[in-house]
């Protein structure tokens, strides 16, 4: 990831957006593990928590999320007035355009570009965990694409 904002996101060629598909079912701990990462992104510090939190699965419990997040330097007082918070329901929201959109594993990700009305033309699906060459192929090939249709 750190590789793709450097050379697509940051330089204004591409747009990136995160959602949540936390599989309750399969993980007990993944919709506490999203509400602690967004509550760090209401910081800044999104990704950080993200990193934290793939990089010790096993120390998902309150206790670690708090510890995970102090770690990474967010206010402790907001984290917790926010892990208290609603944000659980926007969580589930992108968990349910998850399956609208028949996305069935994480990680997924989608590349497309946008159209009229502000819309995504999805135009790539790319599902499981993949090396960063083969993302960036796809970018690419699609940038070339766009290009194409524009002129």
């Amino acid at each position: 990831m750190p590789a793709i904002v450097e050379a697509y996101v940051k330089p204004g060629k591409l747009l990136l957006a995160f959602r949540h598909n936390p599989w309750e079912a399969r993980h007990p701990r993944a919709l506490a593990s999203a509400v602690a990462a967004e509550c760090a992104g209401q910081q800044g510090l999104f990704w950080a928590m993200h990193d934290a939190l793939f990089a010790d699965p096993r120390s998902l419990d309150d206790v670690s999320l708090v510890r995970s997040a102090a770690r990474i330097g967010v206010d402790k007082s907001q984290f917790q007035r926010c892990l208290n918070s609603e944000v659980s329901t926007k969580i589930r929201q992108d968990g349910i355009l998850a399956k609208t959109l028949r996305i069935g594993g994480t990680p997924t990700v989608l590349i497309g570009r946008v159209v009229a009305d502000q819309k995504i033309q999805v135009m790539r699906h790319i599902s499981g965990a993949r090396p960063a060459q083969y993302f960036t192929g796809a970018i690419d090939q699609i940038l070339g694409e766009t290009k194409e249709a524009k002129r």
